[in-house]
């Protein structure tokens, strides 16, 4: 969630021509700056499974648990913005409002970048899984059901995380695999 994007800024000119043009009537448009995001991650899953001797369908059913750890460093870096203003705008008003517009824009992009330029490592999000496997002598059928519980580190201001939220994915899965040697 990079806090970057165009947007218009109406002008304050008010009080700047003792109200003869009122506030709004000229804007800026601060433009799409550019990002430049680099993310190195590693991570370690740790999956333990217990296969049961329960048949259904002619499969089995087994049942897995895997924990991530992870580390990592994100590093971005947002370029300043065009700032242009609405057709029409006299010079003096674009030179008043030009430098409080670009300091406030400046003070925004070293926000983001202090939020989303760190190290980070911890346990992520742990997933449960249970399983039916069917082998045949060619055809191998898999299908479970997982649900992600939000167990790893996970801060709402942004920046990178090892968890992903305070939510609780579901998430189905099928896969098969079909040998051609006999």
């Amino acid at each position: 969630q990079l806090a970057q994007g165009a947007r218009t800024v109406p002008l304050a000119t008010g009080t700047a021509t003792g109200g003869l043009i009122p506030d709004g009537t000229y804007s800026a448009m601060v433009g799409d700056g550019k990002v430049d995001f680099h993310q190195e991650q590693t991570q370690v899953n740790l999956i333990l499974g217990y296969q049961t001797d329960l048949r259904i369908g002619g499969g089995k059913v087994a049942f897995a648990l895997m924990q991530p750890f992870v580390k990592g460093s994100r590093r971005v870096d947002i370029s300043d913005p065009d700032i242009r203003f609405t057709p029409g705008t006299p010079e003096a008003i674009r030179d008043n409002a030009e430098p409080q517009i670009r300091q406030q824009v400046e003070a925004e992009l070293a926000a983001e970048k202090e939020r989303q330029n760190k190290d980070f490592s911890g346990a992520g999000d742990t997933q449960v899984s249970t399983v039916w496997v069917r082998q045949g002598r060619k055809l191998r059928v898999v299908a479970g059901l997982s649900v992600i519980l939000p167990t790893g580190k996970h801060k709402n201001e942004g920046g990178p995380n090892p968890g992903r939220g305070d939510y609780y994915p579901l998430r189905p899965g099928l896969a098969a695999s079909y040998s051609l040697n006999p």
